[in-house]
């Protein structure tokens, strides 16, 4: 109700306008909260967005409190790192 969400979001689209330019091609972003939910409904809310299709994302946590399926579950870094392992493995 307070806006939270969509200012982190809006913070995100800039940040990463800024990433993807000539100005800060190497820099990161971290995204950090006292709660898997809160870092979650960030990023879900990032990913709808331009700036967040465009962008590579790892997310850090508990295994247990992310979707099994979806966009967030792809990003998460065991998920990434299996695939990895997966591909070194052939």
């Amino acid at each position: 109700g307070t806006g939270k969400t969509r200012a982190v979001v809006a913070l995100l689209q800039q940040l990463s306008a800024r990433q993807r330019s000539v100005v800060e091609p190497q820099s990161r972003i971290l995204v950090s909260a006292p709660s898997n939910g809160a870092v979650q409904v960030a990023l879900e809310s990032f990913l709808k967005t331009q700036e967040g299709q465009q962008s590579s994302l790892c997310l850090v946590g508990v295994e247990d409190r992310v979707p099994p399926t979806g966009p967030l579950r792809s990003a998460f870094i065991h998920t990434r790192l299996q695939y990895t392992l997966t591909l070194l493995q052939q």
